[in-house]
């Protein structure tokens, strides 16, 4: 965020008033009281100001928020490979067109209710790994995970082998979640 231009804008902003001002008791002969200089810098206007730089601050931020969750809700749908994003509980939180395609649901139907009830992961090998450990191992290990050797059953029965890719979401350190990557 380039604050600098926030900055200039307010002071603009300033301007343009102190302008606007100027120009009315100029060519309109309105006249204001001869401390309007004063009153522009009073505390009330400070306020006023600060008020309206932290008006404008936000109105920033909020569009590069709104900008940036746009790009990556645009690059989430663009991927071919299904990708579920599951809380610390198992809970889904993100699944993108792509996982909904193959898995048969939607995010209406899976986003709030826990992966293993939207699917079940088989092992291809029937060794190893416990399928219902599978996606929190990554969680408690902190390590990611990757195998070509498993497959996916949908709610539907419909079951298909995938490459599949299960890494930690860190925050501060601590493991908040899961990224479930799996492609046909």
């Amino acid at each position: 965020m380039n604050y600098k231009k926030n900055i200039a804008v307010v002071i603009i902003f300033i301007l343009i008033i102190t302008w606007f001002v100027v120009i009315l008791n100029i060519f309109f002969d309105i006249s204001f009281p001869p401390d309007i200089l004063s009153q522009l810098v009073s505390v009330r206007t400070s306020a006023i100001v600060l008020f309206l730089f932290a008006l404008i601050n936000f109105l920033f931020v909020t569009n590069y928020l709104h900008s940036l969750y746009a790009e990556y809700k645009a690059v989430l749908e663009s991927a071919a490979e299904g990708v579920v994003v599951v809380d610390s509980r198992g809970k889904i939180r993100i699944i993108n067109k792509a996982a909904e395609h193959m898995l048969h649901t939607t995010a209406r139907q899976s986003v709030g209710k826990f992966w293993n009830t939207i699917v079940r992961i088989e092992s291809n090998k029937k060794a190893g790994i416990n399928q219902k450990q599978l996606p929190w191992s990554s969680l408690v290990k902190k390590e990611k995970i990757y195998s070509e050797d498993w497959q996916l059953c949908a709610l539907s029965g419909n079951c298909f082998s995938v490459a599949l890719s299960i890494s930690p979401i860190m925050l501060r350190g601590k493991v908040v979640g899961s990224i479930i990557i799996f492609r046909n």
